[in-house]
């Protein structure tokens, strides 16, 4: 009876032990798969009952670290606006300080510019002056300072009486 027959042509007793044994067959099937049901069930719940509590605390642990890491953020974003607003004050101050530097450059290559013409005009004055500086210390050299003097002297005592004179006008 390895191979089914046509049910019309099998005897009560062949159709009856053929349903017992596809009975049968159907009740290993299904006891296997009932037992593979409840093996599943089971990791199912004990996988349950260890990473839940597991998750939980994973759970609580990163709401204690969100609490602790809020404030951080808060103050991180604080302090980086600080710190933009600090390098746009520096930026503005070099800049400031870019324009006058380039001012002062420009100021001083003119101071240049005019020191090389007037160091050219001093030359120039040195240049022409010194005969006549010359010729002037040469005369200043030929005075003769005694007689200069005594005629100085001189001419005081000249002088001298008229002053006296008028002196007495004056009281």
């Amino acid at each position: 009876m390895n191979e089914k027959q046509d049910p019309g042509m099998m005897s009560e007793q062949q159709i009856l032990a053929e349903l017992l044994r596809e009975t049968r067959r159907q009740r290993v099937w299904n006891q296997s798969l009932m037992i593979a049901l409840i093996v599943l069930i089971v990791a199912l719940m004990v996988s349950i009952a260890v990473i839940v509590p597991k998750m939980n605390a994973m759970s609580v642990k990163m709401n204690t670290i969100m609490e602790k890491v809020e404030p951080l953020l808060d103050d991180s974003g604080t302090l980086m606006k600080d710190m933009s607003d600090a390098i746009e004050d520096v930026r503005g101050k070099l800049d400031d300080a870019k324009t006058k530097i380039d001012t002062l450059s420009e100021s001083l290559e003119k101071t240049l510019g005019q020191m090389d013409t007037t160091m050219a005009s001093i030359d120039k004055v040195v240049t022409d002056n010194t005969q006549a500086v010359g010729d002037a210390l040469e005369k200043i050299n030929g005075i003769d300072l005694d007689s200069l003097n005594g005629s100085i002297k001189k001419m005081s005592d000249v002088l001298e009486p008229f002053a006296n004179f008028f002196n007495r006008f004056k009281q």
